[in-house]
């Protein structure tokens, strides 16, 4: 007989024959969820030089326009994720009595670590935990764009007409030329969503629009074929999803709509000041 125990919804585990492939991954994925309400705060790259001229994909740095984002999110990071407090005479981040332990996330491509470049990282709690310790991983970077990387849209149009339609017939599916397809962008990204799901600390996941696109659509209950569509992530607005037991009675499944339990901080107007 196979079958799976949990107890306290992980907090023990028991599984008895559990050999097969599929099997093996409910047991991988039910020990990783957990009911505590925690919060997961997508956020995508500032404005980048290759953003400017409509170029996809590569490796490029942050604008000023950027920079200016990058430093109101390390304001929003200290103050509203971390619940800490700026001393304006030093500079430091102090605790406060809403002070809570946080993670950051980066993907390893230039634009999203210089993004999160100014978010503090004090010791709390006697200095056994590092704010916003980042993490840099490459299962969240960018779609490649393969033999497309570096070229516009009016680009690949021109040159690579049969690629232009057959992504736009099939945008979940089409694997871009010597790239990836949204497919398996799912297929790499899986490992860190179930490492997402065990923390009930709250995690910053600074990314990119394909990435962001397939997460979010994850949290929110949107099909995975609708993701790709899906009008979120601008630059410059940070998406706060609230979770907890109750999350699942709020899902529309419209991709074009925001649930309840999700904020967008958007900050476009502070950028452009």
């Amino acid at each position: 007989l196979s079958y799976i125990k949990l107890y306290n919804y992980g907090e023990r585990v028991m599984t008895n024959r559990m050999r097969a492939y599929l099997p093996q991954r409910i047991v991988q994925f039910l020990t990783a969820t957990h009911p505590t309400a925690h919060k997961i705060y997508l956020c995508r790259h500032g404005e980048s030089e290759y953003n400017t001229t409509g170029r996809l994909g590569g490796n490029s740095p942050i604008t000023a326009k950027g920079v200016v984002f990058s430093e109101i999110l390390a304001r929003f990071a200290g103050e509203k994720i971390c619940g800490m407090r700026r001393d304006e005479s030093t500079g430091e981040w102090c605790e406060t009595s809403s002070t809570k332990r946080a993670r950051l996330w980066t993907s390893s491509l230039i634009r999203t670590i210089q993004t999160a470049a100014h978010i503090p990282h004090p010791k709390i709690s006697n200095g056994d935990w590092e704010q916003m310790s980042p993490r840099v991983y490459r299962n969240i970077d960018e779609i490649f764009a393969g033999d497309c990387e570096g070229m516009t849209p009016e680009d690949i149009v021109l040159n690579n007409p049969q690629a232009a339609h057959l992504r736009s017939m099939d945008k979940i599916g089409y694997r871009y030329p010597r790239g990836e397809s949204y497919f398996d962008l799912i297929s790499r990204i899986e490992p860190c969503i179930q490492e997402m799901e065990s923390y009930t600390e709250p995690v910053l996941i600074v990314s990119h629009q394909a990435i962001l696109r397939l997460i979010f659509a994850y949290l929110t209950g949107v099909d995975r074929e609708k993701a790709p569509g899906m009008n979120t992530f601008a630059q410059n607005v940070i998406y706060e999803i609230t979770l907890d037991a109750s999350c699942e009675d709020l899902i529309t499944n419209d991709v074009d709509a925001v649930p309840s339990f999700v904020v967008a901080h958007d900050f476009n107007a502070d950028v452009a000041r």
